[in-house]
């Protein structure tokens, strides 16, 4: 992993100085571009993957062939390009943004904005310290002997309980020559057991380093959101959601990223679905319906109001629901505030939950969020619910019971749309 992540800063070099070079034409190449072109043609033709190009690279600079230098120059660039992306998605660097941070705080409860606002630098009283010594710290020193240059490194760790149980883990972060590159700096967290022996549980690269930030670091995010007991991680600058997952023992972009994108497919059949429903004006179902007096329909309360709307039997399980009241006359061009599933058989619901679930399935089969308490008209009592949301819809399990049996799902299109 650090030889590939030398071998990568070397051709990221290259690449710079290159493009330095390749935009002043023909003109006399720097005395710095071509010391760092020396030496990371030096590094990259000891790469067997970069041997060929890095060789010709030379030879046509010390002949001075610079027409098919600057050629050879910008195959590399393209090359370097590419290896770039096949870099990031072997060795988990995920630094294009996933989504805009609003979206993140519109959509997910935040615990803490930030876990990395009070760095410390005495990993040695640390659990960590052994093990930071030997993978990092000897190392460095012994690359340093070898260029004769002291490379810089730099350690700091921030502290935070990831899962809950009492005990402040750890979140690694170490900059450095031989460590650090275009995808950013190496982060690892560990979690602390009750024996004072930790775990690594994330090891990846990505920018927390930021030498303007009053604390040296991006902010890094927590959801007050748990998988298996852990809370989700939101990474810096791409803002892709982490999820620990308890079989693989390691936080894994599972977050909703696969999730999301599984349950982006899964929205996009919904919003279809649900859609035809939101379609339906009253006056034309009243007239399918054969209904010519509201009295004759059903009345479902709105939730956490003292007001409730007409519903229409759509098929087994399905109501449609309307903001007027039983009451008052058919409406020709009112459309549905709500879609009510009462039951399971409706195979709808919010990725894979369904009405009908306690609360603790409709977790597992979406993930962890709060239970609330809450009312409805025509009801004596509280009610319980969890709500979530996606671009379209936000998504209501309701129950008479706090454990969530017989729940019923209420389906609301969003103001945005």
């Amino acid at each position: 992993m650090q030889r590939k992540l030398i071998v990568f800063c070397a051709a990221v070099v290259l690449v710079c100085s290159i493009d330095v070079y390749v935009s002043v034409g023909k003109q006399k190449i720097s005395r710095k571009a071509e010391q760092w072109i020396d030496e990371s043609m030096a590094v990259l033709t000891a790469s067997s993957a970069w041997f060929e190009i890095g060789y010709e690279l030379q030879i046509q600079r010390k002949h001075q062939q610079i027409d098919i230098f600057i050629e050879k120059a910008e195959r590399i660039i393209e090359l370097a390009r590419m290896q770039d992306a096949v870099f990031w998605e072997i060795n988990g660097c995920r630094n294009i943004p996933f989504c805009d941070f609003s979206d993140i705080v519109k959509n997910h409860k935040i615990l803490t904005y930030d876990i990395c606002s009070e760095p410390k630098y005495d990993y040695e009283n640390t659990p960590l310290a052994e093990y930071i010594e030997e993978a990092y710290v000897a190392e460095n020193e012994e690359m340093s002997q070898k260029v004769g240059r002291t490379l810089s490194l730099t350690i700091d760790y921030h502290q935070f309980d990831f899962n809950d149980d009492g005990l402040k883990d750890y979140l690694l972060c170490v900059d450095g020559s031989l460590f650090s590159g275009s995808a950013g700096n190496a982060v690892e967290i560990y979690i602390q057991e009750a024996d004072g022996t930790v775990r690594k549980v994330l090891d990846i690269h990505l920018r927390l380093i930021n030498p303007y930030s009053p604390t040296g670091h991006e902010e890094f995010t927590v959801l007050d959101e748990k998988t298996d007991g852990y809370y989700a991680l939101v990474l810096p600058e791409s803002n892709r959601i982490l999820r620990y997952d308890k079989e693989k023992d390691w936080y894994e972009f599972q977050d909703r990223d696969a999730i999301l994108l599984e349950e982006q497919e899964k929205n996009e059949n919904s919003n279809m679905v649900y859609d035809k429903y939101f379609r339906l004006e009253q006056g034309e179902l009243a007239r399918i319906e054969g209904v010519e007096d509201l009295s004759a329909c059903g009345m479902f309360g709105f939730l956490n109001s003292h007001f409730g709307g007409v519903t229409f039997d759509i098929d087994e399980d399905i109501l449609v629901q309307y903001r007027n009241d039983s009451m008052s006359p058919v409406l020709e061009h009112e459309l549905p505030r709500a879609i009510i599933i009462t039951g399971p058989d409706a195979d709808m619901g919010f990725m894979d939950a369904r009405a009908g679930m306690n609360f603790v399935q409709i977790q597992e089969n979406a993930y962890e969020t709060d239970i609330q308490e809450g009312f409805m008209y025509f009801d004596d009592g509280i009610v319980y619910y969890i709500q979530y949301m996606d671009e379209h819809y936000d998504y209501i399990f309701i129950s008479d019971y706090e454990d969530g049996r017989d729940s019923w799902l209420v389906v609301e299109k969003r103001i945005s749309e």
